[in-house]
């Protein structure tokens, strides 16, 4: 995963497991409906579909600069 190597850039170190959908849709109450958000961000980002279109404008709105992750990571890890 791309941001747990920006993080170990940073000098932190952190692990990733996935479990698959119906594994964690069994966790708790409503785990399904969150099983299923995830699954759209995996395939489509926050953003949804058409991404880049809806970031770019993101970035000509925003009244403050972007923020990298690993520059993010430098200023607000512990």
């Amino acid at each position: 995963m791309m941001f747990l190597a920006v993080f170990k850039a940073n000098g932190k170190e952190y692990s990733f497991t996935q479990v698959p959908m119906e594994v964690f849709s069994s966790f708790f109450e409503g785990a399904g409906e969150i099983a299923q958000m995830l699954a759209y961000f995996e395939s489509y980002t926050y953003m949804g579909p058409n991404a880049d279109s809806r970031i770019q404008l993101a970035k000509e709105v925003s009244t403050a600069q972007f923020t990298p992750l690993k520059d993010w990571i430098k200023q607000n890890s512990l």
